[in-house]
């Protein structure tokens, strides 16, 4: 088994070490060592009475051996401004599938650092980036391709030939209809349909989803 440690020791981090003591209970994969975080009031603690708190992010990137990462936070340019901090080559990002997903053969594409959540499903020819987080029930369509950062919250429904960039956020039901498009750095509110292709840094609310202007 290879030494793992969770940068973000939060509630999403509890969940992913859930997801890769799934992974374990059908094939022994990760020791999980502990957890990262630069909430340094964590020193000294276990969390869930299980894994130690190790450090900051500071310290994760002296590291002087190899070591398998995964940035478990549920914000796009979070997780984007995390990985821009660890650049040690010591340092791997594994994609970690949880084994309840569900994939149309072997057809579909994936990059690094990219954690997929229970019951997701993945269809053919999908392309996938690097840093990308599907919660649990994330279904996207056939030939979507997906660049990289985005969050997906639970239950969110990409169909088939859609087109996302980098860091957008989707709320938890929301959803893509098919052929469109989404640029950077969005937000698609909880529950919001995307009917038309959008650019740039907007916030998506509504069923259809209309740009939000504060």
């Amino acid at each position: 088994m290879e030494n793992i440690v969770i940068v973000g020791a939060g509630g999403f981090g509890r969940e992913v070490s859930s997801w890769i003591e799934s992974i374990n209970e059908i094939k022994p994969t990760f020791k999980i060592t502990g957890y990262y975080d630069d909430n340094s009031t964590l020193e000294g603690t276990k969390i869930l009475n299980r894994y130690p708190y190790l450090g900051t992010l500071v310290e994760l990137d002296n590291t002087g051996e190899k070591i398998n990462v995964v940035i478990a936070i549920g914000n796009p340019k979070a997780v984007w401004q995390v990985k821009n901090k660890l650049n040690n080559p010591n340092l791997i990002f594994p994609t970690i599938i949880h084994p309840s997903t569900i994939t149309y053969g072997d057809s579909y594409r994936v990059g690094e650092g990219n954690l997929i959540g229970p019951y997701s499903i993945i269809s053919c020819d999908v392309k996938i980036g690097n840093f990308n987080i599907f919660n649990t029930y994330v279904s996207v369509g056939h030939d979507t391709v997906i660049d990289s950062y985005n969050v997906m919250n639970p239950r969110v429904l990409i169909s088939g030939n859609c087109k996302i960039g980098n860091r957008n956020l989707f709320g938890l039901n929301s959803a893509m209809i098919q052929g469109k498009t989404l640029g950077d750095d969005n937000t698609l509110g909880p529950g919001s349909i995307l009917y038309a292709s959008k650019k740039n840094n907007s916030l998506l609310i509504g069923n259809p989803a209309k740009n939000l202007i504060l």
